[in-house]
C-alpha cells in the first residue's frame, strides 16, 4: 500500500474483474479499505491464485511450524534479478521467447496475438467498450477449444481463407506459423475492433468443423462434417470457412454446401489411400479454389469444387491399384474410416451402431485382422492358411495380412485375437451371445459360415470390398 491506505501500490488491469478481485482479496486479510466482496471471485484467477500460492507457502513452512523456509524464500525473491528486453513487435517478442524457452509452456501465437489486441485497444481509449471485447475474445476461444494446435490452424486457415480480402491490409503468399504474428500485427493495428467482428464470425464456424455435433440451425451439416474430420480433412477447412461465410452470396443452399462436404470426403479417402497430391500442396489447392469461386454460384460452385479436386487427384486405376495394397500398413486411420463407411451404408433405423463411440483409450470398434497379425503363426493357422505349409504361411502373412480383404471391424478385438477361424467364426459372450464373425455386422455376411481362408479367398473378398469403396467414394456419384 503507499501511504494512502486506500491505495494500492499494485493496479490491475479491470478486465475479467481482476482488480475489482484483487481489491477484495486484500481487503478481506486485513489490508486497505473494506469492500465488497465480488460475487463467483472465488472461480477466478485472483483468489485461485491466492489459494494456490498460499497452499504452497503451507507445504513449504511444513504447515506454518516452520516460518523461516519462508523468511528464506522471501530472501530468495528479494534477490531475484528481473531482465526486461524491450522488442519492435509482437513478433520479435515470440521469436524471443522461443529462443529463451526450452522448458515449461510454449507461449502459442494466439497468447501473444491477445496481447496486441487489447495493448491495441487500451491505446484507443474505447472506455467500456473494453470489457466488451475482453468478453468477445473468450467467447473466440471457447469456440476454438484449448487444443493450440487447433487455434494455430484457425488463425492460419482465416487469413488464407480471406487473403483476398485481407491482403490490402497485410499481403503474404500464405500465412503459416513463422509470419503469423506478423500479419495479425498488421490486421490488428489497422481496426482492432472490426478484426474481433471479423475473427468471431469465422470461430463460430470454425467450431462447427471441431465440434459438429454442437451445430443447431441446420443439423444436416452433422454427419458430412463428422466424415471430413474423421478421414483427417481438416486442410479443406480453409475453403469451408468461406463457404460458410459467404454461402447466402454465392447462393449455395444447404444440400448443395452437404454435397460440397460429401465432394471433399471423397477427395479425402482417395488421397490418404494413394497419398496424391501430396500433403505439403494442399493448402495451395484450396486457397486456388477459394480464389475462383467468387464468380460462380450455386450448382456452379458445387460443380467447380468437384472438378478442380478429380483434376488432381489419382485415377480409380491407381486409387483401385492401392486399395489392393497393404492399406492397413500404410494408413490405418483411412482404413478404418473406409470399413466404417461401408458398414454404416448398410444400416437401417433397426441396426444403427456407432462405430465411433470411444472409450477412455481408444474407439471400441476396432480393426480385427482375421488372419492374425501375431508373427508367431499357430498350428491352427498354417493349417487354415497354407494346408500345413509353415513357410507358405510366412509368406502369405507377409503379402496379404494388411490387405483390405483380410480386416473387418469388432468390438472384441482382444477376444479373438489369435484363436483360429473357426474359434473367431463362432466365438460368444458369457450370455451365448455371438461376438465373432456371427455379429450380425455386413462386413462379416461373407465370413459367418466361412469354412477355410487362403490367400486367394483373401484376395476375392478384397475385391468384392474395394467395389463397395469405389461406389462409395466416386467422383462420378457427384456428377451434375
Amino acid at each position: 500500500m503507499k501511504k494512502n491506505a486506500s491505495q494500492h501500490r499494485l493496479v490491475l488491469q479491470i478486465q475479467n474483474n481482476n482488480q475489482n478481485d484483487y481489491t477484495s482479496k486484500l481487503a478481506s486479510i486485513g489490508i486497505g479499505e473494506s469492500c465488497h466482496h465480488q460475487n463467483n471471485a472465488g472461480n477466478r484467477r485472483i483468489y485461485l491464485a491466492f489459494s494456490y500460492f498460499y497452499n504452497q507457502l503451507l507445504t513449504l513452512s511444513n504447515g506454518g511450524t516452520q516460518i523461516e523456509k519462508i523468511i528464506e524464500f522471501y530472501e530468495k525473491v528479494l534477490v531475484a534479478i528481473i531482465v526486461k528486453i524491450d522488442v519492435n513487435s509482437h513478433a520479435d517478442a515470440y521469436t524471443l521467447f522461443e529462443s529463451l524457452n526450452n522448458r515449461g509452456l510454449p507461449l502459442s501465437p494466439i497468447d501473444m496475438i491477445k496481447n496486441k489486441l487489447f495493448s491495441t485497444l487500451e491505446k484507443a481509449n474505447i472506455g467500456n467498450r473494453m470489457e466488451v471485447y475482453f468478453q468477445r475474445w473468450n467467447e473466440i476461444i471457447n469456440l476454438l477449444g484449448d487444443d493450440s494446435t487447433n487455434q494455430e490452424r484457425f488463425l492460419r486457415q482465416f487469413y488464407n481463407a480471406f487473403r483476398a480480402d485481407l491482403s490490402s491490409i497485410y499481403k503474404v503468399p500464405m500465412a503459416k506459423k513463422t509470419n503469423l504474428i506478423e500479419i495479425y500485427e498488421k490486421l490488428i493495428d489497422n481496426n482492432p475492433e472490426v478484426f474481433v467482428e471479423q475473427l468471431s464470425v469465422a470461430a463460430k464456424i470454425y467450431s462447427y468443423f471441431l465440434d459438429p455435433e454442437s451445430i443447431t440451425e441446420s443439423r444436416k451439416f452433422i454427419k458430412p462434417l463428422l466424415n471430413l474430420s474423421r478421414i483427417q480433412g481438416a486442410p479443406s477447412y480453409i475453403l469451408l470457412i468461406k463457404l460458410f461465410r459467404d454461402q447466402m452470396l454465392l447462393g449455395l443452399a444447404d444440400d448443395q454446401l452437404c454435397q460440397i462436404i460429401n465432394i471433399l470426403v471423397a477427395f479425402f479417402v482417395r488421397r490418404n489411400i494413394t497419398d496424391n497430391p501430396s500433403t505439403r500442396d494442399l493448402n495451395q489447392l484450396f486457397m486456388g479454389i477459394v480464389d475462383k469461386i467468387d464468380t460462380s454460384s450455386g450448382m456452379d460452385v458445387v460443380k467447380f469444387v468437384r472438378t478442380t479436386l478429380q483434376n488432381v487427384s489419382s485415377s480409380d486405376e491407381n486409387f483401385i491399384e492401392s486399395l489392393r495394397g497393404p492399406i492397413y500398413e500404410e494408413n490405418s486411420g483411412a482404413t478404418r474410416f473406409i470399413l466404417c463407411a461401408i458398414e454404416e451404408n448398410s444400416m437401417t433405423k433397426e441396426t444403427l451402431k456407432d462405430l465411433w463411440q470411444r472409450n477412455k483409450k481408444d474407439y471400441i470398434w476396432t480393426i480385427e485382422h482375421i488372419f492374425p497379425q501375431d508373427p508367431s503363426i499357430t498350428e491352427a493357422w498354417v493349417q487354415t492358411i497354407a494346408d500345413g505349409d509353415r513357410p507358405k504361411a510366412v509368406n502369405i502373412h507377409q503379402t496379404h495380412l494388411h490387405k483390405l480383404g483380410n480386416l473387418t471391424l469388432s468390438a472384441y478385438n482382444a477376444n479373438l485375437g489369435r484363436l483360429s477361424l473357426e474359434e473367431k467364426r463362432d466365438k460368444r459372450d458369457g450370455e451365448g451371445r455371438f461376438i465373432g464373425y456371427r455379429n450380425g455386422l455386413y462386413l462379416n455376411e461373407d465370413l459367418k459360415d466361412i469354412q477355410s481362408w487362403k490367400a486367394e479367398d483373401i484376395d476375392q473378398r478384397t475385391d468384392r470390398l474395394i467395389t463397395a469403396v469405389t461406389s462409395l467414394f466416386s467422383f462420378s456419384r457427384y456428377e451434375l
